[in-house]
């Protein structure tokens, strides 16, 4: 989470002078993209029934697994820190969420192997 505090600028005015004008701070969440990977899984018929079923289980793993350390430190490390009530409701909508997934087919156990090891 990116936080500024409220500042002050100096600010000219038409008859030569300056007024002190109120800016104020910001809180702001940068988002990081993460890529997960699976164990390899050799499948005789692979097919497209078994892409989404590893799709789907890979997804439910992730989640029961990671999304509750995730949100506790999302909550922890952001939510505590923004004041501003109607900001906290808006950033407590914004969670971790899985934004693709696939599956890649590969003619070599070798050849998944050093692919993946390109995402860890």
């Amino acid at each position: 989470m990116e936080h500024s505090e409220p500042t002050y600028m100096d600010v000219p005015t038409p008859s030569g002078g300056s007024n002190y004008k109120k800016i104020d701070g910001y809180d702001i969440v940068v988002w990081d993209k993460k890529a997960f990977t699976t164990g390899i899984v050799e499948i005789e018929d692979y097919n497209e029934d078994e892409k989404f079923k590893l799709l789907d289980k890979a997804e439910y793993e992730y989640k029961q697994i990671h999304y509750p350390l995730i949100d506790a430190t999302y909550e922890s490390n952001v939510l505590s820190k923004v004041r501003d009530f109607q900001i906290k409701e808006e950033f407590r909508k914004h969670r971790t969420k899985i934004i693709s997934r696939d599956v890649y087919a590969y003619d070599s156990y070798a050849e998944a192997s050093k692919s993946k090891n390109k995402y860890q």
